[in-house]
């Protein structure tokens, strides 16, 4: 029965798409995979912005500012943030064709990781739905914007410290390397964390603040109650970290492949959950933190509040591709 609410509470928040009449492409050529401009299946009826001066959320704000009914982020995950970020407050819809190192976002709302099958998912309006998801901001005054996740500890240090030419010839590869060099050389910490004004005291490696539970691995949802609709965001801190986590990540991929319904994170003793509408993290000592795979500098508290609804988003309409997040 839980499986059929949930099925219906998504079928709430999903919409058939409009007809699209001012379409905005929002383009970084200093993406990963960027093919080249020419090589891209680009209606000649898009307006086309490039990152350069700009960045990608000044564009979107441009874009909304001419009326755009949908505003493609053609980039990485940090791309496709910005323009988020840039349509809050708007009814333009973010259409995403992922062309970095994860592309979590895209993965987790089942948008196809190859950009040419991603574009063509676009261009195919009887193919495609709209979502509504939710974000989530942070720091003093709360105007910094996230999808995914801050987080502190291993997780923060693996951004922090990943080889950026290492990344260019193994993509995500990468992270593992980093994983186990922090692992080694970070102990756990004391972390106090503040749940809509409940406050718990519990000590890990790694804490992170998730809008999301899903990995940007296909097939490989974690934490599947932490769904990027749900209203709320939720503190998840992971108590112990090493190889053998990592054993236990491979073997749900493995699992969820063929029979889609791998390791559940959130059942396991090494970590703890703490949902709320609003969550403050600091920990003892202090650690690296980041946001959205970017490093943070000077930060020692993560301060944040969901924004409920915040978005709306250009979907997969077969629901098989939407990775269950309950």
């Amino acid at each position: 029965e839980s499986g059929r609410a949930a099925a219906s509470e998504q079928a709430m928040r999903t919409q058939p798409p409009p007809d699209f009449q001012n379409v905005h492409l929002i383009l970084n050529p200093g993406s990963g995979s960027f093919p080249g401009r020419d090589e891209l299946p680009i209606d000649p009826n898009w307006t086309i912005h490039e990152v350069g001066d700009d960045g990608p959320k000044e564009l979107a704000e441009r874009a909304v500012a001419d009326g755009a009914d949908l505003v493609i982020a053609a980039g990485g995950d940090g791309t496709v943030n910005a323009t988020a970020h840039g349509l809050l407050d708007s009814d333009a819809v973010l259409g995403i064709v992922p062309m970095g190192t994860a592309n979590v976002l895209a993965t987790s709302l089942g948008v196809p990781s190859d950009l040419y099958d991603a574009m063509q998912l676009i261009r195919t309006p009887d193919a495609t739905s709209v979502r509504t998801i939710d974000a989530g901001a942070y720091g003093e005054d709360g105007e910094d914007f996230f999808m995914l996740r801050l987080g502190l500890g291993v997780e923060a240090s693996m951004v922090a410290h990943s080889d950026d030419k290492l990344k260019a010839k193994v993509g995500r590869l990468a992270y593992l390397k980093t994983y186990l060099d922090e692992v080694r050389q970070q102990d756990p910490v004391r972390y106090h964390i503040t749940t809509d004004g409940e406050t718990h005291t519990t000590r890990g490696m790694t804490c992170l603040v998730c809008n999301t539970g899903h990995t940007g691995m296909r097939g490989l949802d974690l934490l599947p109650s932490v769904a990027i609709d749900d209203g709320k965001l939720t503190a998840v801190v992971i108590r112990r970290m090493g190889i053998g986590l990592m054993f236990a990540l491979l073997w749900s991929a493995i699992v969820s492949f063929f029979k889609g319904n791998g390791f559940r994170a959130e059942q396991s003793e090494r970590l703890r959950l703490y949902p709320g509408q609003s969550v403050r993290v600091t920990s003892d000592p202090p650690q690296d933190a980041a946001c959205d795979g970017e490093e943070l500098r000077d930060i020692t508290t993560l301060d944040a509040h969901v924004l409920p609804a915040a978005l709306r988003v250009l979907v997969p309409v077969e629901k098989d591709d939407l990775p269950s997040e309950r």
